[in-house]
């Protein structure tokens, strides 16, 4: 009975044993490998670049890609590819359309890491300049949703610039351990960048994306900029909106509603675990708290089916209305989009750019009218 007793426990002592190995590798990821570096220069923009139409009535900006060559991103219909075996193919079939809404300009800042960008140069005399700020993760200009987004913006007479993200596409430096606060910086240097490019532009302001949408505030503050915009962003402690997103993953997977709270805490904490020193600094960061500090416009956009994604829309909804009347922060919610703000039809989903266009006009008046 003893050796029975003293076998259970070893076998109970091994079972344990594994269980928290196991927990540990879980728990334990290796970091996110940064991009590969590219070898060699990025093609210039020469007369190739530009926008184009094909059979179908569709727009592509033809411009250099991000590796070797010239690559096609839609600019009138989102999700659409072109892809050709050289660049004379990629072009075969496109006509340039004969007034060109804006022309690309290859763009850098040195702070002191070397950072790299386009710039949209909107046709005739822009309205304003935007420097857009990129989400979390790797990202930059080969993302089309991000060229579309520009695309849009400069053709709606703004003066856009967009980066590739530190540590992303052919900008250096690493976002894995970057405080939040070192890519609003990042955006303020672009923004005198901007303003060097285009010297006559008064009106001027950030746009973020998701993660980034935290960082326009701060980023707005620090440049003495006159607006920020926020799109699928959430309100509060950057920490809960992980949480929030994990907790909709672990819902979708499936698992019995009273292990969730357990998995959704393993998982974030997985999360934080991959990129401890990136957590350390950013898990408090809240846009609403950086917003303060600043006080000035502010744009929120959300899809209400982003609830079941990445954004707590009711909670920042509830939020931004505890501000109280009079703040200069406009919150809208979109039916029928979610994280990308785009519906079936690959347009972003109606009523979001014509709000925003309304409201920066709103604010460039009340600008423009201060004494």
């Amino acid at each position: 009975m003893k050796l029975f007793v003293r076998i259970l426990i070893g076998l109970s002592a091994v079972v344990v044993l594994a269980v928290a190995i196991g927990l540990g590798i879980l728990l334990t990821p290796p970091p996110l490998e940064l991009r590969t570096p590219f070898e060699g220069a990025q093609a210039p923009i020469d007369t190739r670049a530009g926008i184009y139409s094909d059979a179908e009535g569709i727009d592509w900006l033809v411009a250099p890609s991000l590796s070797v060559g010239l690559e096609a991103f839609p600019v009138s219909e989102w999700g659409r590819t072109l892809q050709g075996s050289s660049d004379e193919a990629l072009l075969d079939g496109l006509e340039r359309l004969p007034v060109q809404a804006f022309a690309l300009r290859e763009v850098s800042v040195d702070v002191p890491d070397h950072l790299a960008g386009w710039l949209f140069v909107p046709a005739g005399e822009a309205r304003g300049g935007i420097v857009i700020i990129h989400g979390s993760g790797t990202s930059d200009r080969g993302n089309s949703w991000y060229v579309f987004l520009a695309a849009r913006l400069a053709s709606a007479g703004y003066a856009v610039l967009l980066p590739d993200k530190r540590g992303s596409g052919r900008s250096d430096g690493d976002w894995r351990n970057a405080a939040l606060s070192q890519l609003a910086q990042d955006s303020a240097a672009w923004m005198d960048e901007l303003r060097r490019q285009q010297p006559g532009i008064a009106f001027t302001g950030f746009l973020g994306v998701s993660q980034g949408g935290g960082i326009a505030p701060e980023a707005a503050h620090l440049a003495g900029s006159d607006f920020a915009v926020a799109l699928s962003s959430s309100a509060g402690p950057l920490r809960d909106a992980l949480r929030f997103e994990v907790g909709n993953d672990v819902k979708r997977s499936g698992a019995p509603r009273f292990l969730q709270p357990v998995l959704t805490s393993l998982f974030s904490l997985r999360v934080e675990r991959r990129h401890p020193g990136f957590w350390k600094l950013n898990a408090d960061h809240d846009m609403l708290v950086e917003w303060a500090q600043w006080k000035g416009p502010l744009f929120v956009a959300m899809g209400r089916d982003d609830e079941a994604g990445s954004v707590a829309v009711t909670d920042t909804v509830n939020r931004i209305t505890a501000l109280g009347p009079g703040v200069p922060v406009a919150v809208h919610v979109y039916d029928g989009t979610a994280h990308s703000l785009t519906g079936a039809d690959h347009q972003f989903v109606p009523g979001l750019l014509p709000d925003l266009f309304a409201w920066l006009d709103g604010v460039r008046e009340s600008t423009v009218s201060k004494p």
